[in-house]
């Protein structure tokens, strides 16, 4: 039995439909479905009933949802035995962004390493709140998407935890000087209809989650059919810089022109929104180098 499998279990129960659920866990229905009838196997009981509408838990269902719960609280309390002092040690959980884990980098830099130690986990969005439940990481930076909103900030309270929003990012065409769009402004869904692009593996963050939904919303996916496909950031860059084909992404920070030769183009869409903020235990104050690393990142926006 995994702990995946029992937390699975319990976001299903509290969501009320596996597709509830799959949007708060940040997968598929038919994977959380897949996890617990996987579960519900290795039990010998039916821990569900399925229903048009949801599920809810059988009688032997709500039985092994309490114990669930209690072996979830358990080993959160275990993986924080160790924590360190907040006075001398800053660590930090955030989806994968380049413009955080340089502001990061340059806030340790500044640092007296002689006293001070720092650590950057990089993950899912799952992954960060873990990190932050668990007391592994003191905040956690992930993207948001506007219509996930609610239900995250409501999973978010069940676990004592809370979101403070930092702004909203953009919709943007990364292009380099050999892109036909490179001296526009602004574009339109419209413009970039014709172009190659480079695109990152799909994963499970929310960033890349929401971004599948606008690319549908524009009418580029056979487009996307076709892109370069990489998980290098370095790769990315040079085939931007060396290429026609263009990257699109939400983004947070300022062109990346003066360091690569990259132009950031917005591009109006009427899809929904997308934000960046972190995540940190309810009721709780942070420490001072969180304090003076959250000011940093809010002064460079």
């Amino acid at each position: 039995m995994e702990l995946k499998q029992l937390e699975y279990l319990v976001t299903a129960a509290e969501a009320g439909s596996f597709s509830s659920a799959s949007e708060i866990l940040y997968t598929t229905p038919s994977n959380v479905s897949k996890v617990v009838k996987k579960l519900e196997k290795r039990l010998q009981m039916t821990l569900f009933t399925r229903r048009g509408t949801g599920v809810c838990l059988t009688a032997e269902g709500e039985k092994v949802y309490r114990h669930a719960l209690e072996i979830i609280k358990r080993m959160d309390h275990i993986e924080s035995v160790n924590r360190e002092k907040r006075s001398q040690f800053l660590s930090v959980s955030m989806n994968p962004s380049n413009y955080l884990s340089t502001s990061f980098a340059e806030f340790c830099q500044r640092q007296d390493h002689n006293i001070i130690s720092f650590r950057l986990l990089e993950g899912s969005v799952n992954q960060v709140i873990g990190d932050v439940e668990k007391d592994l990481s003191e905040i956690g930076f992930i993207y948001v998407a506007e219509k996930q909103k609610i239900v995250f900030e409501h999973i978010l309270r069940r676990k004592k935890l809370e979101f403070v929003q930092l702004r909203e990012a953009e919709l943007s065409l990364e292009v380099g000087k050999q892109n036909p769009l490179a001296k526009e402004e602004i574009i339109t869904a419209q413009q970039i209809q014709g172009l190659q692009f480079v695109k990152q593996y799909e994963d499970s963050y929310s960033k890349f989650h929401h971004l599948q939904n606008t690319i549908q919303n524009l009418g580029i996916v056979k487009n996307l059919e076709h892109a370069v496909t990489t998980n290098s950031d370095y790769a990315l860059i040079r085939l931007l810089e060396n290429t026609d084909r263009a990257y699109l992404t939400y983004r947070l920070n300022e062109s990346l022109e003066e360091a690569f030769s990259i132009k950031s183009i917005p591009v109006t869409c009427a899809d929904g929104k997308i934000y960046l903020g972190y995540v940190k235990r309810e009721k709780e104050g942070l420490s001072s180098l969180a304090k003076d690393f959250l000011e940093q990142v809010f002064v460079e926006m």
